[in-house]
């Protein structure tokens, strides 16, 4: 097991801990982390890249989950929620644009019209 000594003995001979999250779809976005985060993040990665967004880990699971997607708010006539995303919106919203945009809500063209 590695411990947080081991992590700062490599960062002391020159190692940097550098990722590449994602944060915008295709990449392009470089995380450096401190010793204690290291050993974070390799038990949890998503908490610590949500800390580095300044986001909860859930909007940041969210996210990725939804491909930066903001899906419409009606309920389908089997009473499951609609798939389709909001009118006046695209998929592969950057972070905060899809959080703006899930907190506006809104409808599919099938179903109304965005807010």
């Amino acid at each position: 097991m590695i411990t947080l000594e081991d992590v700062q003995k490599m960062r002391t001979a020159g190692i940097q801990f550098l990722i590449e999250p994602i944060t915008v779809w295709g990449g392009g976005y470089h995380l450096l982390l401190s010793p204690e985060e290291v050993l974070e993040y390799i038990d949890n990665r998503d908490a610590v890249i949500a800390k580095h967004l300044g986001v909860s880990e859930e909007q940041y699971g969210l996210w990725i989950q939804s491909e930066g997607s903001v899906f419409c708010e009606a309920t389908t006539k089997s009473g499951r929620r609609c798939r389709r995303r909001v009118a006046g919106t695209r998929s592969q919203l950057d972070l905060q644009d899809w959080i703006k945009a899930l907190e506006r809500g809104g409808y599919c063209s099938l179903h109304g019209v965005a807010l």
